[in-house]
């Protein structure tokens, strides 16, 4: 990277954490980022009994209601010690903890109507099943999709769905409610860890407004489940916070234009961009008070090729805080 081509772009308004997968979430005053990610991100994974694949809110008919499942950290997850047990509450108000695992498992299992283990990401690669709505021009690597039902692996060791990180700016959210009124996009929706308001003037452009060749992959779907810790963290899975902030005077998909380039997040963190977020099914879901609706899909797909935000790999590692500034530098 040509260190002088470094700009400031914009401000973290929002940080969130996934402790297990495809459950709701919760907004942190700081983020560690490491190599692998997030500290204590998807952490954790409800697994499927019978068949060995993660509980995914990407497969809707199985898995109904999991999004409305919040999970939780007893603490804040530090570098170099043991995570803190994880608290699932589900919406009946009953609580379940990773500290009893045999009854967590019991209960989920009852709550799920399927048998399913609480699993920690380790070396073995995980899958997971998607379902590719049945819905015109769902394009994906020259093949349409209708209907249809695919496994995916996740990369070895996560239980992410393909890169560790997912940063999207509120002139996005702000870009797709201008043109897809009344849908709400609501930051919940799409799940990022690292939501930026852009400074002003720094507006994406109509080059930034998404191509053919800026889609995803299928295992770039926006990934669920965002806790941290319960003591000074929101429960931002279930409400509007500050990630619904709007981008006064920003407009435009901001982040397409970050592509494969390289983000400074406060202090250290350096983040590369190696491509957009294709989104998925699950953003049509229910989420707390989010009612479904099955026209946010189309219409990210209609506006700017079915992406939504970027994914991110960790450069080099380091807190990320509220308030803290986001610099690019473009490739050299």
């Amino acid at each position: 990277m040509n260190q002088t081509t470094e700009e400031p772009v914009g401000r973290v308004v929002g940080l969130f954490r996934y402790p297990v997968k495809s459950m709701g979430g919760e907004e942190s005053k700081v983020l560690h980022l490491t190599e692998t990610g997030v500290i204590g991100d998807r952490a954790y994974a409800l697994q499927d009994a019978e068949t060995g694949h993660t509980v995914s809110a990407k497969r809707p008919n199985k898995w109904p209601g999991v999004l409305g499942w919040n999970a939780a950290f007893k603490g804040d997850p530090e570098a170099g010690r043991p995570l803190p047990p994880v608290e699932i509450r589900l919406p009946t108000g009953a609580v379940l903890s990773s500290a009893d695992p045999s009854t967590l498992e019991v209960e989920a299992s009852r709550a799920l109507g399927t048998r399913v283990t609480l699993q920690r990401a380790d070396s073995d690669r995980a899958t997971y099943e998607y379902h590719w709505p049945d819905m015109d021009g769902l394009v994906y690597q020259g093949r349409t999709y209708r209907d249809e039902i695919t496994a995916h692996k996740t990369p070895p060791g996560t239980f992410f769905d393909s890169t560790m990180l997912h940063i999207l700016t509120t002139a996005s959210l702000e870009e797709m409610r201008r043109l897809a009124a009344p849908s709400r996009f609501e930051r919940e929706r799409f799940r990022p860890n690292i939501l930026v308001e852009p400074l002003p003037g720094k507006n994406g452009s109509a080059g930034n407004h998404g191509s053919a060749g800026n889609h995803g992959s299928a295992g770039n779907h926006g990934s669920a489940g965002n806790h941290g810790s319960a003591g000074n963290h929101g429960s931002a899975g279930n409400h509007g916070s500050a990630g619904n902030h709007g981008s006064a005077g920003n407009h435009g998909f901001v982040e397409n234009a970050w592509v494969g380039g390289e983000l400074t997040v406060g202090p250290t963190a350096r983040v590369r961009v190696p491509g957009p977020c294709l989104r998925c099914v699950m953003v049509n879901l229910s989420q707390g008070s989010i009612a479904a609706d099955p026209h946010i899909l189309k219409s990210i797909f209609n506006h700017n090729n079915g992406n939504l935000g970027v994914k991110g790999e960790i450069a080099a590692a380091g807190p990320v805080s509220l308030g803290d500034l986001v610099h690019f530098r473009a490739a050299s």
